[in-house]
């Protein structure tokens, strides 16, 4: 189902969930620190008590749990949160910073590019899109400056094919 870029409302979007910058958190993974990624998924474990609609901290936990080679888990906690949100925003620092869009794929770490690793200090205010095969896109997104599709090409997802069925 394609859609007119006509049927897009830009809005700043002030109240989106903001979950913690994954480039933090892979260092945190990769660079020794696992003490402080525990303390991360206990800290959301015991916030979230079985409160699914945190999209925020479940997209925490699915990241986090991925680094531990749990990616079932974290793929219950993606689609959880992608059920409450379908975008999430990665803000600068700066206000006057470039504004991107990314359209993402749902899945494990390998399912997009990680633009976090590449755009260091967050000199850009990141927006993930979630595009979701067979859904529409919402019909209110971010005001950007750029849009990336960030989809990686694998056996489940191709970006044009997930995009145009989306």
């Amino acid at each position: 189902m394609a859609e007119s870029f006509d049927s897009f409302e830009l809005a700043d979007m002030p109240d989106l969930p903001q979950p913690e910058d994954p480039a933090r958190l892979m260092a945190l993974a990769h660079h020794g620190m696992a003490t402080d990624l525990n303390a991360l998924i206990a800290d959301r474990m015991a916030r979230l008590k079985g409160d699914w609609a945190n999209a925020a901290m479940l997209m925490d936990m699915a990241l986090a749990l991925q680094f531990y080679g749990l990616r079932d888990s974290a793929l219950v906690y993606q689609r959880h949160a992608l059920a409450t949100s379908r975008i999430y925003a990665h803000p600068s620092s700066r206000p006057e910073a470039l504004r991107m869009l990314l359209l993402v794929a749902p899945g494990d770490l390998q399912a997009n590019m990680p633009i976090e690793l590449i755009l260091p200090g967050r000199e850009v205010s990141l927006f993930k899109l979630y595009v979701i095969p067979n859904e529409a896109l919402p019909t209110r997104i971010p005001n950007h400056d750029l849009a990336m599709v960030a989809i990686s090409e694998s056996d489940g997802t191709s970006p044009p094919t997930i995009i145009l069925a989306g």
